[in-house]
Formats: C-alpha cells, sequence, structure tokens
C-alpha cells in the first residue's frame, strides 16, 4: 500500500503489479482508506489480477451506492443494519448481485470495527447460492442430441481410420512419392510426431501452415471432425438409459 493509504498494489503469480487507487472511489475520504486497508490485507493470498479487479468492481458498486444515500456516512463504523439491508435487497435477486454481495462482505468483514455487533450479523447473513442458469434437456430433445453425435462421432471414427491406414501405407512406403496421399500421409506423420501441422516461418516471423490447401485449413483439427465433443455427448445420452458400449455408435 502506498503512504498515502489511498493506492493498493497486487501482483500477480507472473510477477506483474496493478494498482487501484481508492481515492476514485465515490466515498468520503475515511471511508476510502478503510476499505483500502482492508482490500490491501485480503489481496496478500491474491496470484491473480482477475479476482482483484472482480473485488474492485464489487467496492466500485458499493461506493456507488454509499454515495446515493440520503445521509452517507464517512467511514465503515457509521454502516447501519437499514443501510446494509437495502444494499442486500439490491442485489440479492441476480447470480451477479449474490457474487458481488460476498466480494463486498469480505472486505467489509475485514475491518475490525464491523467484527461485532448488529452490523456484523447482518453481514454474516446466508447468501443464497447462483440459481443454475441452464436447463436440463427434455427426452426428445436428448434423443435428437444424441442421434446427431453418433452421426458425428462415426463420420471423425472413419476419417480417422482412413487417415491411420493412409500413415500406415506412407510409412511402409506403399505410396508414390510426390502424389497427394504421399504428401498427406508425410503431413500425418508430422503430426503423430509432434502434436501439431507442419509450419513454415516467413522473414516476418509470421509461422504459415506449409500445407494449407492440402489439409483444407490451418489447424490439426482440420485433418477430419472433432470427436471428443460428440463421443461425450453420445456417452452422456447412453448412461441415461444403459451402460455405453463401442458397438451402440454403430462402428
Amino acid at each position: 500500500m502506498a503512504a498515502d493509504g489511498l493506492v493498493v498494489t497486487v501482483t500477480n503469480k507472473a510477477g506483474y503489479r496493478k494498482e487501484f487507487d481508492f481515492a476514485e472511489l465515490s466515498v468520503a475520504g475515511p471511508m476510502q482508506r478503510s476499505l483500502a486497508a482492508s482490500f490491501a490485507a485480503r489481496s496478500r493470498g491474491w496470484t491473480s489480477h482477475s479476482t482483484a479487479r472482480t473485488c474492485w468492481t464489487g467496492l466500485e458498486m458499493f461506493a456507488k451506492f454509499i454515495a446515493g444515500l440520503d445521509s452517507p456516512p464517512d467511514d465503515l463504523d457509521g454502516l447501519t443494519v437499514a443501510t446494509l439491508q437495502s444494499w442486500r435487497d439490491l442485489h440479492i435477486g441476480t447470480n451477479s448481485g449474490k457474487t458481488t454481495l460476498r466480494v463486498v462482505r469480505g472486505i467489509l468483514q475485514g475491518d475490525a470495527r464491523l467484527g461485532s455487533g448488529p452490523v456484523a450479523e447482518e453481514l454474516a447473513r446466508r447468501i443464497p447460492k447462483p440459481v443454475p442458469s441452464k436447463q436440463s434437456y427434455g427426452d426428445s430433445e436428448r434423443d435428437r442430441v444424441v442421434l446427431t453425435a453418433q452421426r458425428q462421432f462415426r463420420s471423425a471414427w472413419l476419417r480417422i481410420t482412413e487417415n491411420s491406414r493412409l500413415l500406415n501405407r506412407w510409412r511402409a512406403g506403399d505410396l508414390a512419392e510426390g502424389g497427394r496421399e504421399w504428401s498427406i500421409g508425410q503431413v500425418l506423420d508430422h503430426v503423430a510426431r509432434t502434436g501439431d501441422v507442419p509450419r513454415t516461418t516467413l522473414p516476418g516471423g509470421l509461422r504459415h501452415v506449409t500445407h494449407r490447401k492440402l489439409l483444407g485449413g490451418s489447424n490439426v483439427e482440420d485433418l477430419g471432425p472433432a470427436v471428443p465433443d460428440a463421443f461425450g455427448a453420445h456417452r452422456a445420452g447412453c448412461a441415461a438409459d444403459r451402460p455405453v458400449r463401442m458397438e451402440s455408435v454403430g462402428l
């Protein structure tokens, strides 16, 4: 914390520093310093600027709320139960609001003056867990998802099988050197050894896919459809009714 008690510096695990100036908050000077002190104490265990920014955003919202009161307190010890109840009512109805309540509560509870009494009890009130925003598929929807996943997985599996055979033929020397299949086999061998497609470094430092036209794209995924998502959806769908067997994919 800076000597003025208003600027807090947070250092992430990579060693980068980010400053948070509490003089920017729209509350009285004493409250700015109290919030800065609690923020600084809490930040000692942080290794991410993302955590710090989330906390800072919550404090900005809290400061605006305090500034909008008819008689804003000068410091944290001037907070009342009624004020905190109004703050809670303002945010308790949404998932993002509940997150804000938790973040700000953690900072306020770091001030020793709010460690006991009615205000402390109000701060300690349970904040409900976020309400899930996603709904489960109905039976007919799940069936459609599983059917689509089966088709995608089968197509991907056939493409992988085809590429595996082509790679084996290339390694065995069964392909005419210089032909299209030979070139694809060479790319497949590179992918099998390195996990990426062959790339050429241009004079400006940009890395360009060596066989872009041959692959039809710029990534290793372009060698065939992606399997994991389709297979995962297929497994999830089948698990609802029966154990999963590879035969059920239709291979």
